[in-house]
């Protein structure tokens, strides 16, 4: 994972569409940006992936398959929640 640096913070900066940044996505964009057209803004370091020794291999397997397949083949998709259907 790169680590860049965000561009200096202006209270009234505004992106390219002339709005104020409003979403972290915004500032990610700005940064890149910056980084783009500033080569000395460069990563910090190169980071190298971490072996935590973990093995990924997950296994699943489905409880209940033929209710499963029945809802599947009337093609409705409903959220029940706590306080009701919607």
């Amino acid at each position: 994972m790169a680590t860049f640096a965000l561009p200096p913070h202006h209270p009234h900066a505004h992106h390219p569409l002339g709005t104020a940044y409003t979403t972290a996505e915004d500032v990610v964009l700005a940064a890149v940006a910056a980084h783009q057209h500033h080569p000395a803004m460069r990563p910090l370091r190169a980071m190298q992936p971490e072996d935590d020794g973990v093995v990924d291999d997950p296994k699943v397997t489905l409880e209940g398959k033929e209710l499963w397949e029945k809802f599947h083949k009337l093609g409705t998709e409903m959220v029940i929640t706590k306080s009701g259907r919607q």
